[in-house]
């Protein structure tokens, strides 16, 4: 227990730094919803014995007002789910009152070779109109999962930056915010997670 809530309270003293170096601009006095991250469910899920639907009727009977659709638990993936799939599973979520509010993928921007990285790049790209689709605001995506074996912070760095300001520039041709999720990865700290969002310098990355 001590562990865990050391591990929150560390999290929160960090994206309490991120929002005091970049405050959120939204009127004051907005009402901010509450939802359900599909993981809260991620070995039923991935095992097959529940399905995206049945999330959305769980949202439903716990009066949760959103869902965030991850990407990994559309079938197929990480290939881009057909459009039928994607606006049945919106459809559902209206006619049950629930705002998707955004979806996720499980990128890795630390390899620094090009032809190794350029996958990578795409898979974030392939999932903007499949966000964009399901009339959710942002998509999640990682940094990635550690920093390279004989490589430095500002190395990676070198490579990470155009590859997310490229995504920062496609995800605003499809109204998609690029939202990066720190996961105790490549990104250990508040300081380098501001550092990479000001290096990226896109309204559209956040």
């Amino acid at each position: 227990m001590p562990h865990s809530r050391r591990r929150f309270l560390t999290g929160s003293l960090a994206l309490a730094s991120a929002l005091a170096a970049a405050p959120v601009k939204r009127r004051p006095g907005t009402h901010l919803k509450i939802a359900l991250n599909a993981y809260s469910f991620n070995r039923p899920l991935m095992a097959g014995t529940m399905t995206l639907d049945d999330v959305i009727d769980f949202c439903a009977a716990h009066s949760i007002d959103g869902v965030d659709t991850t990407g990994y638990y559309f079938p197929g993936y990480p290939k881009a789910p057909p459009d039928d799939y994607i606006y049945a599973l919106k459809k559902k979520a209206y006619l049950n009152g629930i705002t998707i509010s955004g979806s996720g993928v499980r990128n890795d921007f630390t390899l620094r070779d090009a032809a190794a990285l350029r996958p990578q790049i795409q898979l974030v790209k392939d999932w903007v109109p499949v966000t964009a689709k399901l009339g959710a605001a942002f998509l999640r995506v990682f940094s990635g999962p550690r920093l390279p074996s004989g490589a430095t912070f500002d190395q990676v760095l070198e490579t990470m930056v155009p590859a997310f300001q490229e995504c920062a520039a496609f995800g605003k041709q499809h109204g998609v915010i690029i939202a990066l999720q720190p996961h105790d990865d490549f990104l250990k700290t508040a300081a380098q997670t501001i550092r990479l969002v000001d290096a990226i310098d896109s309204d559209w990355f956040s």
